[in-house]
């Protein structure tokens, strides 16, 4: 079945990305039009993996959209210009630099030879040139769920002639204390998909969907109980159309 499919922040968990494409392709999906939004890496064990499949995966099937998260914008920001923030304890970016070691089969003894790794391998290009957002004429895709104007912070971003928000919205937007629901920016007539923001704080452990936008991080790779989800969605949607079923990987 042909299908936009939409798969969130993946953290270092292989095993339920590879659980997930099982489940789709049981139940009769193709896997030539997947939309990940970011967050593939820090945290689980199999970052630089999950990488090298995505890498692998985009050149069998071309119309794969791979999405920046913030995750990638902080590795990135460490190997361009030495920005420790990616090693802090909460952000995960040391399990991924584990990942690293096994994947090269190499205990890197400085970063100096990690980022030479990164670049040699094509890792470093590909995360690169991952985009921040995909729309089609049904459809928004972003990491971070995009603001509504009142929320956005009052100073330090500026659009460019390329995103229709600040750049930095992308990745990084949160709604805090405001509700999701209100916080998200409905774009005219098409349906947002986003990931970035799970409730395992609340003890929520799925995606949330709403009217105009599916929040779709369920929390993978931040709790062992939380699952990797997958959002089905028709290739041409009408106005007022119910998705498909959430799928999630245990």
């Amino acid at each position: 079945m042909n299908a936009l499919i939409a798969i969130p922040d993946i953290h270092g968990r292989l095993d339920k990305l590879q659980n997930l494409l099982g489940t789709l392709c049981l139940l009769g999906y193709s896997l030539d039009n997947l939309v990940f939004l970011g967050d593939f890496i820090d945290r689980g064990r199999d970052s630089a993996q999950i990488l090298d499949w995505l890498i692998q995966h985009k050149a069998r099937y071309p119309s794969t959209v791979i999405l920046r998260g913030n995750h990638e914008e902080m590795m990135l920001d460490h190997v361009e210009s030495g920005d420790e923030t990616w090693f802090r304890p909460n952000n995960g970016g040391i399990a991924t630099l584990e990942s690293y070691r096994r994947f090269f089969r190499e205990d890197f003894r400085s970063t100096i030879h990690f980022h030479r790794a990164l670049r040699e391998s094509g890792h470093l290009e590909f995360l690169q040139s991952l985009p921040r957002y995909y729309e089609t004429q049904n459809y928004f895709f972003s990491h971070a769920p995009i603001p509504k104007a009142m929320y956005w912070p009052s100073s330090g971003l500026t659009t460019n002639k390329d995103l229709p928000f600040p750049e930095e919205l992308y990745c990084w937007s949160y709604p805090g204390r405001v509700p999701e629901d209100d916080f998200a920016h409905a774009h005219p007539g098409r349906y947002a998909v986003c990931g970035h923001i799970h409730r395992l704080r609340e003890e929520i452990f799925e995606a949330r969907r709403y009217g105009h936008i599916t929040f779709l991080d369920a929390g993978c790779g931040c709790h062992p109980k939380a699952p990797l989800a997958a959002l089905v969605l028709p290739l041409e949607r009408e106005e007022g159309q119910e998705e498909e079923e959430i799928l999630y990987s245990l």
